[in-house]
């Protein structure tokens, strides 16, 4: 299946303990997380700060995969969670199929909420 928005057999789950990274800061973004049940932390780079807590039907990473940048921050499970995966590949296969003032919007938006984000972070 090609273009359109993802669907749900387009998704993966996985289980995560407290404590257990989703992923970790500069890594490749992938791919987004929608929180199932749960909740994901995004960590300082001290590891000892939240800066941001994603809960149920939150996605986590996708701002990150529109605007092309690697993680922003470490993501920690916070209490036993479950988070279902979209591979960024099927995000940007549906943005191709956008016309290029949507994904030119898109992207910009998505650069400005890397950009709070990171503003953010380096005052937590």
């Amino acid at each position: 299946m090609t273009g359109g928005p993802p669907v749900k057999g387009d998704m993966s789950r996985r289980r995560l303990f407290h404590g257990e990274a989703l992923f970790g800061k500069g890594a490749p973004s992938d791919a987004a997380f929608v929180v199932l049940s749960g909740e994901i932390s995004l960590l300082d780079s001290t590891g000892f700060h939240v800066m941001e807590n994603f809960t149920h039907d939150q996605v986590v990473g996708m701002a990150e995969i529109l605007s092309n940048q690697p993680r922003r921050a470490t993501a920690v499970a916070n209490g036993r969670t479950e988070v279902s995966m979209i591979q960024a590949a099927r995000l940007q296969s549906a943005m191709k199929a956008m016309p290029e003032g949507h994904r030119d919007l898109l992207a910009g938006l998505a650069d400005l909420v890397v950009a709070l984000q990171q503003k953010r972070g380096d005052k937590a």
